[in-house]
């Protein structure tokens, strides 16, 4: 089945997303307030031959990362389970979704993307993904991702923390002897 994949750009396609799921009030509110204050953007994938279903939908935002320079982060992935009930739908919806979103992040300039999913809720598709190629950096790695809300990080920044010791002392290692050496040193500069 071909599919069609748009960015969300006014009012009527959150009218669109909030009618193909059941989001919450609270949840309708923080998209609604997400999409007008330009923090996040979505790609939605429809069917050719039925514009009015939505299939599936991913949630990003431009971020930044000391590492890879400038990222996109996926914050969420929907696929909608009443139309999408084999797995070939579900992995050819996420395909054709990512095919558009890789091409923004190379016309952008974009070096990563980075994806952000409950591993305890979204299994399936954590594996989806996986089987298309992501790489799960949580048990590859063992990468821990902490979210503050503003107040949260507000206070955060606000807390009198104790002078750092400086009394430290520096050793020297050989570069063969620690991995990874040229990422950090990318990480320093």
């Amino acid at each position: 089945m071909p599919f069609a994949v748009r960015e969300f750009e006014n009012e009527n396609d959150l009218n669109f997303l909030f009618s193909a799921f059941s989001f919450s009030d609270d949840e309708k509110q923080r998209i609604k307030t997400d999409f007008d204050n330009c923090r996040f953007r979505s790609l939605y994938a429809t069917s050719d031959t039925d514009q009015d279903a939505c299939l599936g939908i991913v949630v990003f935002c431009d971020s930044y990362s000391t590492w890879q320079h400038r990222i996109f982060f996926c914050s969420d992935i929907y696929l909608n389970s009443l139309v999408l009930q084999s797995k070939k739908q579900k992995l050819d919806v996420l395909r054709c979704l990512f095919d558009r979103l890789f091409e923004i992040a190379r016309n952008n300039n974009y070096h990563r993307t980075n994806l952000n999913i409950n591993h305890e809720i979204e299994k399936e598709t954590i594996e989806l993904v996986c089987e298309l190629g992501a790489v799960n950096l949580t048990e590859k790695e063992e990468w821990l991702i902490f979210e503050m809300k503003l107040e949260q990080m507000k206070e955060f920044s606000e807390l009198k923390l104790k002078p750092l010791n400086y009394e430290y002392e520096l050793i020297k290692l050989e570069s063969d002897l620690v991995p990874y050496v040229d990422q950090i040193i990318d990480l320093i500069r």
